[in-house]
């Protein structure tokens, strides 16, 4: 906590008309407060003097001074940037946006399988979601036989009552985010709040900026 303290006089030295030192005390707004430690520790941040930890996913990007989480991460509630507009048009400004829904691979019923297709199945005992194809019902048992696609995997056999997961093919994970519903937090100008689904096959990979609006959260210990 001293560096802190150090931090805040060297800081306030530099803007002396907020610093009081005949009275032993600094005299600032929270908003200049916030944006002079906000810019001290994404320095040291970037320098790898401190570590920040958050259950969050969120990642810092030293480039852009920012937060982000990749599309995997992202929860129900977070907000995002993006350059679209309230009316869901392409812009240069940014825009904020929440995510409101995250649609998952369901998985298929047994009255949806048919002998002869290919799917994809979860095998707990791997935790792993691979490629199999249905061979045969047995309808007095209601056992269905599944024919391993993968080479050292063994064939499935189970009943309905303990049927693990299937999936359409080529499903490569097991309960996996299909897409992401997110909303305008600006109303369109007819009313209402435009949204958009992202598929997540389109933006696994992409990283989002967080808006925090004039909120940064920083714990200190030391």
């Amino acid at each position: 906590m001293d560096c802190v303290i150090c931090t805040l006089v060297s800081l306030a030295q530099h803007h002396p008309f907020y610093f009081r030192p005949t009275q032993g005390f600094v005299e600032i707004t929270i908003k200049d407060l916030e944006n002079m430690l906000h810019v001290e520790v994404s320095k040291l941040w970037s320098k790898g003097l401190i570590q920040c930890f958050t259950n969050s996913k969120a990642k810092y990007d030293v480039a852009s001074n920012s937060l982000t989480k990749s599309a995997e991460a992202l929860k129900i509630d977070d907000k995002i940037l993006r350059r679209v507009d309230p009316e869901g048009r392409p812009s240069k400004e940014y825009y904020s946006w929440k995510i409101v829904d995250l649609v998952h691979t369901q998985a298929l019923g047994p009255e949806n399988l048919v002998i002869g297709k290919e799917y994809a199945v979860y095998i707990r005992m791997k935790n792993a979601v691979l490629p199999f194809k249905l061979v045969g019902i047995d309808l007095d048992t209601r056992t269905y036989t599944f024919k391993s696609a993968k080479k050292g995997v063994q064939d499935l056999k189970a009943q309905v009552h303990n049927l693990p997961a299937v999936y359409p093919k080529g499903t490569t994970r097991h309960e996996d985010i299909n897409k992401i519903v997110i909303e305008s937090v600006q109303k369109e100008a007819g009313g209402g709040y435009h949204q958009d689904e992202l598929p997540m096959a389109v933006v696994r990979k992409q990283n989002f900026t967080l808006d925090l609006g004039h909120t940064h959260v920083v714990e200190c210990i030391g």
